[in-house]
Parts: C-alpha cells; sequence; structure tokens
C-alpha cells in the first residue's frame, strides 16, 4: 500500500541520521505526540504522520488530549478547549528508562519544550557520560533557550535543512490507520518531535 504524504507533512520527516556525528550509529528514534481527534482533517494527516515513522521503526508514543471548560473572565463566554496530557511524562520516562539501560551516549533531543529540563539536568547529574544534544525545530529558537541551556550542546535546525532530508513523497506500506499506539525499535529515521 502507498500513501501520498502532503509537503507539510514531509516537512516535519527528517532523518536524525544527518545528525549523527561521523563514527556514530543511530540506535533509536523515539516520537511523542499525541492526537487531536476532534479536528478530523489534522487527525488524519497526524495518522498518516505517525504511520510514516511507525513504517520506518521509529517508537512511537501517544498520549491524550483532555477537553475543558473555559470562561472568560470579563464577557463570561464559554468554549471547550484541549489540553495536550501525558506526552512530557512519556518523554521523561521514557528518556530517563533510556539513559539508564544505556541505549545512548549521546541523545539528541529535538525539541524547544521548557518541560523537558528536568528530564535533562536529572541524566546530566546521574549519568554524566551520558552526551546531550539538543535541535531545536525550525521556528522555535526563541522559546527553546532553555532546553539549550541544559544540553552540552544543540543547535538551531532549520527550514533548509529539514529540506534536504525529507521522506520521500510517496510512503510505500503506510496507509493502515495506527490502531497500536506503540511499536518497534528503530534502525533508520525519525521525525521532528522529541526524538533521541
Amino acid at each position: 500500500m502507498r500513501s501520498r504524504a502532503s509537503l507539510a507533512d514531509r516537512r516535519k520527516l527528517v532523518y536524525c541520521r544527518a545528525l549523527c556525528r561521523p563514527g556514530e550509529t543511530l540506535e533509536k528514534v523515539a516520537y511523542f505526540s499525541a492526537f487531536a481527534t476532534w479536528r478530523p482533517d489534522a487527525y488524519a494527516r497526524h495518522r498518516r504522520y505517525v504511520a510514516a515513522l511507525q513504517n520506518s521503526g521509529v517508537d512511537c508514543h501517544m498520549a491524550r488530549f483532555s477537553e475543558q471548560s473555559a470562561r472568560c473572565n470579563k464577557c463570561g463566554a464559554t468554549w471547550k478547549r484541549h489540553e495536550e496530557k501525558e506526552t512530557d511524562v512519556h518523554f521523561s520516562m521514557t528518556f530517563l528508562e533510556d539513559a539508564i539501560d544505556d541505549v545512548f551516549d549521546r541523545a539528541i533531543v529535538i525539541s524547544a519544550d521548557g518541560d523537558h529540563i528536568p528530564a535533562v539536568r536529572k541524566i546530566k547529574t546521574r549519568l554524566p557520560r551520558k552526551q546531550l544534544f539538543a535541535a531545536t525545530p525550525p521556528g522555535r529558537h526563541k522559546s527553546a533557550r532553555g532546553i539549550m541551556d541544559v544540553c552540552h550542546s544543540g543547535t538551531n535546525t532549520t527550514a533548509g535543512r529539514v529540506a534536504r532530508h525529507l521522506f520521500p513523497q510517496t510512503i510505500f506500506g503506510c496507509c493502515r490507520p495506527t490502531g497500536n499506539d506503540q511499536t518497534s525499535q528503530l534502525r533508520p529515521a525519525t521525525g521532528m518531535g522529541n526524538c533521541w
């Protein structure tokens, strides 16, 4: 089976090997996110994206959104909002577990999320031989200052660099819905999410 990925989806897909140094072997890529199930078009695109990642051997950890009521203090208007739940916990627990299990010597964290800073600090403190490298997603450099500061080194990923490492426009074998949110171990490729 084949699925034609949109250009927007393909821009999110990056080969992590491009961030590896000469002589390094990419052992695992983990992706952490949640499906926005209340937005049918976005949900369908995200499921195709996750299927492509899984088809490439990426370990995908899918969390959930919680629907909550919100209210304006000035006019009293109410609406529903959605808050991502468990993604940062999945990231932190998996990252710490992989560090303890010696899955990596150098981790590449592709994120601008400050909620990942405690896990990075804990690994630096408890496992000082582990090298932690931050790669901020395009357009997120200013908000990534915190994670860049706690990692040993890092880089600001540009849209041009991402464009040079896209998956092909047509991806074979990944157009089935992803009912199982947890899959295999990796060897080759990744996406612009939180990974190492």
